[in-house]
């Protein structure tokens, strides 16, 4: 076989090889092109109905808070297996109930050394900055220490926590401390795994001497 005849064979070939190869394309975007089309004819005749969220009224919403609250509250229970609780998480504030962690807290490190009295559950405060915030406790004992005890969840105030969040979570311990309070955090690990040890802590900010307030009367 000569050069010309070898040159006009791979000529053929190479012709034969990008025809097919268009065929090819221009099937799959006639096939692309009708899936789109169908697409849609479909969504026109057939348009996705946005459910609308019902309005509840007060008795119902609170209703669905209790669920939502009792199904949470299992679900913890079956996770960490924590014992019976002294009390139903209403005890210190029925608008705002203490989750299960932070009953297992006021059982195994506040109950122990502070008098009932003096314990405050979901205390609301009004600071002047960052407006109006709840600590999971406040302790106010009977020779004048304020005491604000924070349990706190990795995933929720670290792992998860945004910016914004983050900045004000800052502005909030520092405008308690210079209204006189100690602020004392512990994480849920430390709580669950060395309770004594956050007994021991709580119990020497408890022998502090009272600090003057120095912002706002709470």
């Amino acid at each position: 076989m000569d050069n010309i005849s070898l040159l006009n064979l791979i000529l053929s070939v190479l012709l034969i090889f990008f025809f097919l190869k268009w065929q090819k394309e221009k099937k799959h975007s006639q096939s692309k092109y009708l899936q789109q089309q169908f697409r849609v004819q479909t969504s026109v005749e057939h348009p996705i109905q946005k459910t609308k969220q019902p309005i509840l009224t007060p008795e119902e919403k609170e209703a669905k808070d209790r669920e939502d609250y009792e199904a949470k509250e299992k679900e913890f229970i079956a996770m960490h297996n924590p014992g019976p609780f002294h009390c139903d998480g209403k005890a210190c504030n029925p608008k705002h109930r203490c989750l299960p962690q932070e009953r297992w807290m006021c059982r195994d490190v506040i109950y122990p050394i502070i008098p009932r009295e003096a314990i405050h559950g979901q205390y609301q405060f009004k600071l002047p900055y960052s407006g109006s915030r709840r600590a999971d406790f406040a302790i106010k004992m009977p020779g004048g220490q304020r005491i604000v005890v924070e349990l706190d969840g990795y995933t929720y105030h670290a792992k998860e926590v945004d910016k914004n969040k983050f900045n004000i979570n800052l502005l909030r311990q520092n405008e308690l401390t210079l209204e006189g309070w100690t602020v004392l955090r512990f994480s849920f690990d430390q709580m669950k795994e060395n309770s004594g040890q956050c007994r021991e802590i709580l119990k020497q900010a408890t022998l502090m001497e009272p600090r003057k307030l120095r912002f706002i009367n709470s």
